[in-house]
């Protein structure tokens, strides 16, 4: 973000499928917004980041195995924050997916 001033980006907090809907989704928005808080004490103009939470509704992996067990793995991976570019197609941009394993997705 110091090497593209323009760039504006929110974070998207996620959680695994432990807990309520309503105590994910504040989680999530912690999560999101400790990311925030990271990356303003870093130098980075708080106005280019928003901040928000999905909760446990937008999982990439299995949250428990197909025979119902509990899956540490994944729920590992859905515990997490994105980001999401909001100023797209600027130059020396790049935008990194990571992959999830085949056994884990959902």
């Amino acid at each position: 973000m110091e090497a593209v001033p323009e760039l504006k980006i929110e974070a998207v907090g996620h959680t695994d499928s432990k807990g309520s809907d309503t105590y994910n989704m504040g989680l999530s928005r912690r999560r999101a917004e400790s990311v925030v808080e990271f990356l303003v004490k870093s130098g980075i103009d708080a106005a280019r980041i928003k901040s928000s939470g999905m909760g446990e509704t937008a999982p990439v992996a299995r949250n428990t195995n197909p025979n119902g067990s509990d899956s540490p793995e994944g729920r590992k991976l859905n515990r997490r924050v994105e980001f999401r570019i909001l100023t797209p197609d600027l130059p020396n941009v790049e935008v990194a997916v990571i992959e999830v394993p085949a056994e884990l997705h959902k």
